[in-house]
């Protein structure tokens, strides 16, 4: 079950749980129109009762206002006939944007009852946009234009896009302002706003967080968390737009979204499937080098002199070293391992297979085998820390044991859970840092304050003396 600490499979970050706010949604009395014109788009294209029902519960409440989010168009297979739940836990992006609307806004926003989902081309699959011509593709874009305008959303987190060899904008009509600018983007601070018009003209103006589709997260570039840090940051500034919230984007979130637009444009966009050799050669990328070198990193730090200064500068170095993010990939990462495992594959596959998992057990047990000598490094000023890896990772060694032909079995979820904990570990340490060094900051200017309101004291007494 998702919480404050650990969602979609990894640990969040600490600095993205100190943005969790109570974030409700208190519908107004006026009702819009965006569910019935979704429901008229349905029947002019012959869409069965069930995906029109499910089109219209995924489009939030009735009443105007609140938070939207745009996403692309509908996959081709979603089970409709199951009804609304159904196609959620079938759909791992509505799953991610549930579970993360869900711990950001402080367990308020709930993606049916609260949150309006819809799609920049409604009941338009891949497959129906390959026969369609430019008017009909021009009228798809204006029923989301439409429903968007009736809506009127406070504020909309954008996280659809559909590139079109045409001239975007003939077709989209205004729609184009509401696609997201690409993973890690931001929309220039200067246009707060957007208009869109509404279905009889009108001008609407919304506000907008370009976000990203969850999907390259969840789906197509799974085994690395800083894309799905960057789904809970642009939820956190959606849900402060609407809260009415300022927001300032700080250094790290300017480095979070750089990360995940590079990681983006070196993938490609991402690889839709990889086989477990794949992830198994990732997997000891980390485990037989990130890790271990950013453990090392922090256990042999050269403190300063002051509490201040190694509590300043043992932060840093563990903010830096990435130890949480690797540690969040390697479980991601055993994760797809342990969803593969079960497939059918032809004999060489399965050999192939059996010697990647072997050799991630090794790996696994070695770097289990690395605590007794760290737990004799110095760990200056990082004995909090220390508490929670050492045994950590001493018990990656109860993960592997010896099974049939001397061959080592490796228990993934074990594992998975033993790096996933840790770092959530990690996230509440760096937290507990962070927390402490703002207060002694705080207590400092006060304790300043009080020193210049003491000397002023001191200083009128005198001058009525004279």
């Amino acid at each position: 079950m998702a919480s404050d600490s650990e969602c979609l499979g990894i640990a969040i970050d600490h600095r993205i749980r100190r943005l969790i706010e109570p974030a409700e949604y208190f519908p107004p009395d006026e009702a819009g129109n965006h569910i019935s014109i979704l429901d008229s788009r349905g029947r002019s294209l012959g869409r069965s009762r069930a995906e029109r029902d499910v089109t219209a519960k995924l489009a939030g409440p009735q009443s105007i206002g609140g938070i939207a989010v745009v996403l692309q168009q509908p996959r081709h297979n979603h089970p409709f006939d199951s009804g609304v739940r159904a196609v959620i836990e079938d759909c791992a992006t509505l799953r991610a944007l549930e579970d993360v609307f869900l711990v950001v806004s402080g367990r308020k926003l709930r993606l049916l009852p609260d949150i309006s989902v819809i799609d920049l081309l409604p009941y338009t699959t891949k497959c129906n946009w390959d026969d369609m011509n430019n008017e009909e593709k021009a009228s798809a874009f204006k029923a989301a234009q439409w429903a968007l305008g009736s809506k009127q959303p406070d504020v909309v987190l954008c996280a659809g896009k559909k590139y079109l060899s045409e001239e975007p904008r003939k077709l989209k009509d205004d729609m184009w302002k509401l696609e997201s600018q690409g993973v890690g983007a931001v929309f220039p601070e200067r246009y707060p706003y957007i208009t869109v018009k509404d279905k009889d003209g009108n001008r609407i103006k919304i506000r907008r967080v370009n976000g990203f589709h969850p999907s390259y997260a969840m789906n197509y570039l799974p085994e690395h968390s800083c894309l799905r840090q960057l789904l809970f940051l642009v939820v956190a500034q959606t849900c402060a737009v609407y809260g009415k919230a300022s927001w300032k984007e700080e250094d790290w979130m300017t480095a979070l979204r750089r990360d995940c637009s590079t990681l983006y444009e070196n993938s490609g966009g991402g690889k839709a499937s990889k086989y477990i050799p794949e992830y198994v050669e990732d997997y000891l990328k980390l485990v037989q080098g990130d890790i271990p070198d950013a453990i090392v990193k922090i256990s042999t730090n050269r403190a300063r002199s002051s509490t201040q200064d190694v509590s300043r500068d043992l932060y840093n170095q563990v903010v830096s070293s990435c130890l949480s993010e690797r540690l969040s990939d390697a479980s991601l990462l055993i994760g797809k391992i342990s969803e593969l495992q079960p497939e059918p594959r032809p004999a060489w596959a399965v050999k192939k297979n059996a010697d990647s998992l072997q050799r991630a057990a090794e790996a696994t047990h070695n770097l289990g085998l690395c605590a007794k000598d760290w737990n004799d490094y110095a760990w200056r000023g990082a004995t909090r820390l220390k508490a929670k890896v050492i045994p950590a990772i001493a018990s990656l060694r109860q993960c592997v044991s010896k099974g049939r032909k001397q061959e080592q079995e490796f228990n993934l979820q074990r594992a998975r859970r033993v790096f996933l904990d840790l770092a959530v570990g990690v996230e509440t340490t760096l937290g507990h840092i962070l927390g402490e060094d703002e207060a002694r900051k705080r207590r400092k200017k006060e304790e300043a304050k009080q020193a210049e309101l003491g000397l002023l004291t001191v200083n009128m007494g005198r001058l009525k003396l004279r």
